[in-house]
């Protein structure tokens, strides 16, 4: 069963540095409780890690299938326990930026992993929860400078 969640969130930071800070997907483990690890593994791809429920790990492969400077970042699932697809709008607002993330995948493990999915998480209020934690990571973080 396909789950879509979606949320908009505006960060006190400049959306270069907004931007910057989320398309280093090692530091999703910084701001997202469930992720233990974001590891490139060649070009385009990064391999992830989720601690679920006690005893349960996810792992998966992703593709970024779009990466437009300050404006989108896309991706899709290649491998793994995990079907998913997503993007991040990003919204230059003189200083601030607004960003609005749309996630959409199918749960693991068929009728079971679905009533699991919803007894044990609910994906709208994660979801809310990382971003609350990625504003707070991003405005904490010291200002990124540009070199060259």
């Amino acid at each position: 069963m396909a789950i879509t969640v979606s949320r908009k969130i505006r960060v006190r930071r400049p959306v270069g540095e907004v931007f910057a800070l989320w398309a280093d997907f090692e530091n999703f483990p910084r701001f997202m409780s469930h992720i233990a690890a974001a590891t490139p593994v060649r070009d385009g791809v990064t391999h992830w890690v989720l601690k679920g429920p006690p005893g349960i790990t996810l792992e998966w492969d992703a593709q970024t299938t779009e990466m437009t400077f300050a404006r989108r970042i896309a991706w899709r699932t290649l491998s793994g326990h995990v079907e998913h697809t997503g993007e991040v709008l990003f919204n230059d607002l003189g200083g601030e930026t607004e960003m609005t993330v749309t996630m959409t995948y199918e749960t693991p493990y068929g009728t079971l992993g679905d009533l699991a999915g919803k007894l044990l998480l609910d994906p709208q209020s994660q979801l809310e929860t990382d971003l609350e934690n990625f504003k707070r990571f991003c405005e904490k973080t010291a200002p990124l400078r540009r070199t060259g």
